[in-house]
């Protein structure tokens, strides 16, 4: 799986992806700092890349109203941050057998990680 990590995407997360072999880039770090969300999306779908992101409204507001189709997104809200992130992604890997063409959003509470999941 090929991944592209919004800015707002900690390097704990970025780090971790590259040491597990996965071909990974993020916005800040491999691309320009500062870029819009649509020229995220646009470098995902031309990239074949999910998008890891805490822009979840924003993201899903392009898509869908501009008729973009990107490979899979993952929203990662509220205090799922830093060293966190690693754990929403395991949960992830863990409980969905196939993340492309899924707009996921996750979320905590009580320390569980919950899932809402849309097709795209």
């Amino acid at each position: 799986m090929k991944f592209l990590l919004d800015e707002n995407i900690s390097t704990s997360l970025y780090l971790y992806l590259k040491s597990r072999g996965f071909d990974v880039k993020r916005v800040g770090t491999d691309i320009q700092s500062g870029i819009t969300d649509i020229y995220v999306l646009n470098i995902s779908i031309k990239e074949k890349r999910i998008i890891i992101t805490r822009d979840c409204g924003d993201i899903g507001e392009i898509i869908y109203k501009k008729h973009l189709l990107p490979v899979g997104v993952i929203c990662l809200k509220g205090n799922i941050r830093g060293k966190i992130e690693v754990d929403a992604f395991k949960s992830i890997i863990q409980n969905i057998k196939n993340v492309k063409q899924k707009f996921i959003i996750v979320s905590m509470r009580n320390k569980k990680f919950e899932l809402r999941i849309k097709d795209l």
